[in-house]
Parts: C-alpha cells; structure tokens; sequence
C-alpha cells in the first residue's frame, strides 16, 4: 500500500470527513479503533524479528517465507548434517553402506579425493572427505565378495588376479587411520546433538514467544473493532477526485495479499517442520523402527540424541493445526471490500448523474423544461441518497461484520499455535519460554 493511502482509507471511515471525534455513543470513535488497530499490526511485525533474526534474514537479499525457510533448511542441512552414530545408543551405528548413502544428503561436490582435500578444513569437506572414504569402504566390500565368490567357484586364475588388482587398488586409497575417522564422526556428532540441536530449540523458542505477544496484539485488535462504533458514513463526501476510491481499492488488493502471504508461511513451515523431521527419522536404525512411535523416540527407552525428540515432537504439534479458519475470515474481508468498492462506484456515477442534472437545471429559462428537469432532478436526487446508503452499508459491514472474525481467527490460531508449541519437550527450556 502506498504512503497516505492506509491513512487515506482510515478517514474515510469517519463520519462526513471531518477530524475523527470520539462517538458519544461509543467507547471509541472509529478513527481510534483504527489507529489502535495499525499500531497493534505494528507491534505484532516488532515481535516477528526475533524469528527472523534467527532466520538470517537479514543477510539476504528480500525472498519470500519458503525461500527464507529453505535457505535455513539448507544451512542446517549443510553445516549440521547428522552422522548415523550415537554415544549413547550402539544400535545408532549404522553400516558403512547406510552411512555412505546419507552421506549424500550433505551436497558433496566434489568427486575427487585430492580434490578435497586441498580445501579449507570446513564441515563440508570433511563430510565430502568422509562421504569418499565410504564410498571407497563400499566398493571395497563389493570387489572383495566378488573375489570371495570366484574363488569358492573355482574360477580362472585370471579372473581371480584381475579382482585380486583391483581390491588391492581400493585397499591402498582406503589406508586412512581409524582414529581420524572416529574423530571425524565426534565432531560430525557434536555438530548435531549441539549445535543443531541449539539452534533448532532458539527457533521453537522464539516461536513460541512471538505467539504469545501476537496473541496479545489480536486480542487488543478484536477489542478495538468491538468497541468502535461501526456504523459509517463514507459516501457523498467532496474529497479529491478519485483518492476514496483508490484507498479502498488498494486496501483490497493488499488484503487479498495478506491472505495468500499468511497461507503461504504457514505451510512452507510446516513443510519445512516436517522435511526435517523425516530426514532425521530416517537416521534411526531399522530395529528401533519396529517399535512404537513413543518407545522409539523416548531418550530413556533407547538414548535417543534431543535432537529427534525435538523435531519430532514440533512435526507432531503442528501439522494438524489448520489455518483454514484464518484464511477464510481474511478472504472474507477482502470480499466485503470487493463489495464495497462496488457500491461507491455506483454512488460516484449516481453523484456524477445528478450534478449534471442541476447544471443543465441552472442553465434553463423555459418554466415547462424547468419543472420536467426539477422532476427529473428529485428522482435523480433520490436514487443518489439510495446508493450513499448502500455504500455506507457496505462500509459498515467490513467493520461490524467481516473485520471482527478476522482478529477472531487469527487469536485462536495463535493461541492453538502457542499451546503446541508448549508441549514440545526442549531440553532445559522450562524458564526460557
């Protein structure tokens, strides 16, 4: 919306146009609800930095909701790639096979291990290098059962010695110490079970807060509506010509935004939310899998790293929450405005109508034409008044009727939002939150 235009609209629901007054017969002058309004909208965006603090927003060129998700998805992905083993659990410890395959997970870009290994010692590489020491391990294995089965067969001697050369061939590139490796899958662990795991529960966190200020700020909103008096005069107003009009219709466009914008984040979150956690269930070793889903994610049943007991409880508390309810109450808004803009457009050509009517009235000198025009001019004057009360009808609805279950849904929303989050177990967050 453009600079003025909100204020713009915000008049235009005042009485006749003139400064906005407190109605004796409210509480609140509607002018005052508005404001309260805006400043609520306001205070409610304030709350939403700390997210995108964490988000890293900032550092970004603007991108929409899911692209800022993804991006976080993909720096999680990328700096906090979790390794199939745990300190605390030995059935975490997957096979070289299973740990070369999610290995892959990690975007290894580079297919040479001299390659590698020439670069700056970042995660990445050593998850490229450790990808390529898996992929080594598994092609090892496949030449050396190759051999194993020519040689139980009595194959040609030939054959023998060309797989024979080629095992030793993997043998020497896989010459790395055990240590290293053993090194490389703590750090790969602590970057998961700790640093993941701290940033994931900052993210909550700071979720659950701002659902807990937003609550406040809807709530505050809904109050003001309520408290307004809703029934305006818009219409039949000398303003500049066509500004009314273009405040409304801007209004309406922006809203229709606000509905398609506040879908949008909520399922790329949830979609996010759930990418996840599957990409992190699927690091739990096939025996647990068998078990329930609370016996498989419970830290004293099988030491389970926070980390997916966090994430698996956050996919759990928000995917059947719907937004559905909100959507519909701000389309619904924007309809009512649809229907507004309609109902001034007839006005103004009413209006139009029947100033032409009093010119060409003036500009008369017979006393026959005089009171035919005079005649016409009434009827004219009469089907104006009633497009002014139509409009100001159709204003009054969007206040009275289709604005309050907007704050409505949107406060339950946020409260539904807020106790789910509430109930996501995060480790040493009882005070934090």
């Amino acid at each position: 919306m453009e600079e003025g235009e909100g204020s713009e609209e915000a008049q235009s629901f005042t009485c006749n146009g003139e400064c906005p007054e407190t109605d004796i017969h409210s509480p609140w002058g509607l002018q005052q609800a508005v404001n309260e309004i805006k400043n609520a909208f306001e205070t409610s965006f304030n709350y939403g930095q700390e997210v995108s603090i964490l988000l890293e927003a900032g550092k970004l060129p603007y991108q929409t909701t899911g692209a800022k998700f993804k991006v976080f998805a993909s720096r999680l992905v990328t700096l906090a790639v979790p390794f199939a083993i745990s300190s605390q659990h030995p059935a975490f410890v997957h096979s070289s096979r299973s740990a070369a395959k999610k290995m892959k997970s990690a975007k290894v870009v580079c297919e040479n291990y001299k390659d590698v290994d020439r670069k700056s010692d970042h995660l990445s590489t050593t998850l490229e290098k450790l990808h390529l020491e898996e992929k080594l391990r598994v092609s090892y294995d496949k030449e050396w059962k190759r051999l194993k089965r020519l040689d139980d067969r009595g194959a040609e001697s030939s054959q023998i010695d060309r797989t024979q050369a080629s095992v030793k061939s993997l043998l020497s590139k896989i010459k790395v110490p055990v240590s290293a490796i053993e090194a490389i899958s703590i750090r790969i662990h602590k970057i998961r079970d700790e640093e993941l795991q701290s940033q994931v529960n900052e993210l909550i966190i700071g979720l659950s807060r701002m659902w807990k200020l937003i609550i406040k700020c809807h709530k505050k909103q809904l109050q003001a509506i309520k408290n307004a008096e809703t029934y305006v005069h818009i219409a039949g107003m000398h303003t500049r010509k066509g500004s009314r009009l273009k405040a409304t219709k801007n209004l309406e466009k922006e809203t229709w935004k606000w509905a398609a914008r506040f879908s949008h984040y909520i399922k790329t979150q949830k979609a996010f939310v759930s990418l996840l956690n599957n990409w992190l269930q699927g690091y739990i070793p096939e025996e647990l899998k068998t078990l329930d889903e609370a016996d498989r994610l419970s830290p004293n049943r099988i030491g389970a790293p926070a980390i997916f007991i966090v994430c698996n409880d956050w996919h759990n508390a928000i995917q059947n929450i719907s937004e559905d309810g909100v959507y519909k109450a701000i389309h619904g808004f924007a309809s009512s405005l649809h229907h507004l803009q309609e109902k001034r457009e007839e006005e103004r050509r009413q209006r139009i109508k029947t100033e032409q009517l009093l010119k060409d009235l003036e500009d008369q000198f017979e006393k026959d034409v005089i009171v035919a025009m005079q005649e016409m001019l009434d009827e004219q004057k009469a089907t104006h008044q009633e497009a002014i009360k139509l409009a100001n009808d159709a204003a009054s609805d969007c206040l009275g009727i289709s604005l309050p279950p907007v704050f409505e849904t949107l406060e339950s929303f946020c409260l539904e939002n807020l106790n789910a989050y509430e109930k996501i177990r995060i480790p040493n967050a009882s005070t934090s939150r």
